[in-house]
């Protein structure tokens, strides 16, 4: 059976978790954080346009979208001002 986008992302994931395991430094876990909220929006994003039942509408997408460039915006800001 054919498995959704998402849940090929998340065998990914794991994946690729397993392989890289690694310490991290503290200032770093902030830079960290961000990333994987990113990887969750992107992910929450496929599943909007690729695993829905109904598809997503122009305005739902573009709306998702708009949302991650604030979010992005806010965390280079947190991250610029340290």
């Amino acid at each position: 059976m054919h498995e959704s986008i998402t849940e090929h992302v998340y065998l990914e994931r794991g994946i690729n978790m397993a392989k890289t395991k690694q310490s991290i430094s503290p200032g770093r876990e902030e830079v960290v954080q961000s990333f994987k909220h990113i990887e969750t929006q992107l992910e929450e994003l496929l599943h909007l346009v690729g695993d829905r039942k109904e598809p997503a509408t122009e305005d739902e997408i573009m709306n998702y979208v708009i949302g991650m460039i604030e979010s992005v915006r806010i965390k280079r800001d947190k991250l610029t001002n340290i």
